[in-house]
C-alpha cells in the first residue's frame, strides 16, 4: 500500500515545480519518490514543434503507469500485503490525482499516441493498470473509475487465482 501511495505522490509531485524545458519543448521534472530515488515525468508543451501530441506527428512523452492488484484490506497473513489497497485508499489516490489534473487512459491510447500522434485529451494522461482479475477490481475500483469518467485497462490472469479472490 505504502508503494502504491508513494506511487501516487511521485506522479503527483511530477506536476510541481522543480520542472525544467529542454530544447525540443518537454518539461522534465524529477521529485522524490520519498525513499530518496528519482521518480521522473515528462509532459510535453502544447507549443512545442510536434504539436504536443495533438495529431499527425508520433508522441514521445512518457506516461505513468500505476499498477493494482487487489483493491481491499490485506488479509492477516498475506504473502504480499504490499499488493493490497483499501479502497478507500484508492478512491482517494483518484480523488487527488484528478484534483492534480490527472486523467486516465488506456494503454490502446497511448499507443495510439506513440504511434501516430492521436490525441489524449486535455490535462496529464496516466494508465490505470490492474493485474489478475481480482473481483474487487470490479467490485471496488470500477464504480470510482465509473464516477470520474474513467478508463483502466484489465490483465486478466486465466488461471491460478483462488476463487476467493477472482
Amino acid at each position: 500500500m505504502a508503494v502504491i501511495a508513494g506511487a501516487v505522490l511521485a506522479v503527483m509531485a511530477s506536476s510541481c515545480g522543480g520542472s525544467a524545458q529542454n530544447s525540443d519543448g518537454a518539461r522534465s521534472t524529477a521529485p522524490s519518490r520519498g525513499d530518496g530515488g528519482p521518480a521522473t515525468a515528462t509532459m510535453r508543451d502544447p507549443g512545442a514543434p510536434d504539436g504536443g501530441g495533438r495529431g499527425g506527428h508520433p508522441g514521445t512523452d512518457a506516461v505513468p503507469i500505476l499498477m493494482y492488484h487487489v483493491i481491499a484490506a490485506p488479509p492477516a497473513g498475506a504473502p504480499f500485503p504490499g499488493l493490497y489497497v483499501t479502497p478507500s485508499e484508492f478512491a482517494a489516490q483518484m480523488q487527488a490525482l484528478k484534483a492534480a489534473g490527472w486523467h486516465a487512459v488506456t494503454l490502446d491510447q497511448l499507443a495510439a499516441y506513440w504511434r501516430t500522434g492521436a490525441p489524449l485529451g486535455a490535462g496529464k494522461p496516466i494508465v490505470l493498470s490492474f493485474d489478475n482479475g481480482y473481483n474487487s477490481q470490479y467490485t471496488q475500483a470500477l464504480p470510482v473509475l465509473r464516477s470520474l469518467g474513467w478508463v483502466g485497462d484489465e490483465n486478466i490472469q486465466i488461471s491460478g487465482l483462488p476463487p476467493s479472490q477472482g
